[in-house]
């Protein structure tokens, strides 16, 4: 973890400083720059993927560790999952607090069915997600395009939401 942490800091001033020089304890670099630049002069979002236990309890203690070197993490689970990493980001770090909360899951089958699924993770307290599309198993795994077409149509008015 004390490795990710440095890994991370370091990540971060390579993404937003034009020339970097470190000396870590894990990591030690001499007028180091990355080509080409990144477009947004801070450098892009850092996102990190949390894979735990889903209280969101390692969430909160990566975020407090992390601080400012991420601004977005990634959580799976259901909506009452959602709501504890929500709870734990907000009660957490300064840098948590501010921090987006993602979710990353599997949409597929009835696209109301989804739709509501992901009103249910907005309300639970995600910023946004990151969907997978399941494919239909009638099909033999191929994604049936209407299915797809109208899944886009239900999920419409969430991507319209400011942050997004």
């Amino acid at each position: 973890v004390e490795r990710l942490v440095e890994a991370a800091s370091l990540l971060r001033l390579l993404l937003a400083e034009e020339e970097v020089t470190v000396a870590g304890r894990f990591y030690e670099v001499a007028d180091l720059t990355t080509r080409p630049r990144p477009v947004r002069p801070e450098g892009p979002p850092v996102v990190a993927g949390i894979v735990g236990r889903p209280d969101g309890s390692g969430l909160i203690g990566l975020a407090t560790l992390l601080e400012a070197s991420v601004d977005a993490y990634v959580t799976g689970g259901n909506p009452a999952d959602v709501a504890a990493c929500r709870t734990r980001l907000d009660g957490g770090a300064p840098a948590a607090a501010k921090s987006m909360l993602l979710w990353r899951g599997l949409l597929g089958g009835d696209p109301e069915a989804a739709g509501e699924l992901v009103a249910s993770i907005f309300e639970a307290g995600a910023d946004g997600l990151i969907a997978i599309l399941d494919p239909s198993s009638e099909t033999g795994g191929a994604f049936e395009r209407a299915a797809v077409v109208r899944l886009l149509d239900v999920l419409g008015p969430f991507s319209d939401r400011p942050g997004r």
